[in-house]
């Protein structure tokens, strides 16, 4: 029942809506999806998009955050095994690590749903990711390995996943600081993405 219902009945509509956000799924994790420049901030400040592997700059980023083992070993359903999900579900302090990946348009081969909100709600959204990387001593983010496409990397990442702060979870929680309206409980992206609704008047 709480996979359909809403975090909150009502949102609060912003006026000045200036910034797309998309939620992207895999049926296994969900995707913040965002453009590498928008308004005052740009993530080639933060990240070194030369570390994705493209060969052109991308116009958008998608970051995940998650089980450092599944994340990494279950990009999809067909590469779901029982043994590291029972891990990932029942472990305890399980690593986490954020999956940046580099698009220069929007994935359509993705199941995806956007939507519009302010640059101020960006920016909390924004602080909200940059507060999951683990930092190094110049604060950047630390660069692990290579994702599972060529324009994807797996950097540090702060806190530790558990069956109550699962990868998508953690979607919810930023989607909320961006003032956009979620389910109570997000066990699989399509909760996610049947909530996810404009925030603009």
């Amino acid at each position: 029942m709480l996979y359909f219902t809403p975090g909150q009945w009502q949102t609060q509509k912003q006026s000045r809506c200036e910034v797309k956000v998309c939620v992207s799924s895999t049926g296994v994790h969900a995707d913040l999806i965002l453009p590498v420049k928008a308004g005052s901030f740009d993530w080639r400040r933060t990240l070194a998009l030369s570390e994705l592997s493209v060969d052109r700059q991308p116009r958008y980023l998608s970051f995940g955050w998650g089980d450092r083992e599944f994340y990494r070993s279950t990009p999809s359903w067909s590469d779901l095994k029982i043994t590291s999900a029972l891990r990932a579900l029942f472990g305890s302090n399980n690593p986490s690590v954020m999956h940046v990946q580099g698009y220069q348009t929007l994935p359509t081969q993705l199941e995806m749903k956007c939507v519009d909100i302010s640059q101020a709600n960006y920016l909390r959204l924004v602080q909200f990711i940059h507060q999951s990387f683990e930092l190094d001593t110049k604060g950047q983010p630390i660069r692990i390995s290579n994702g599972d496409f060529r324009s994807g990397s797996f950097y540090e990442a702060e806190g530790n996943y558990s069956v109550l702060r699962h990868c998508n979870a953690w979607i919810v929680e930023g989607l909320r600081t961006a003032g956009i309206n979620t389910p109570a409980w997000a066990s699989l992206p399509s909760a996610i993405l049947s909530q996810l609704d404009s925030c603009c008047d």
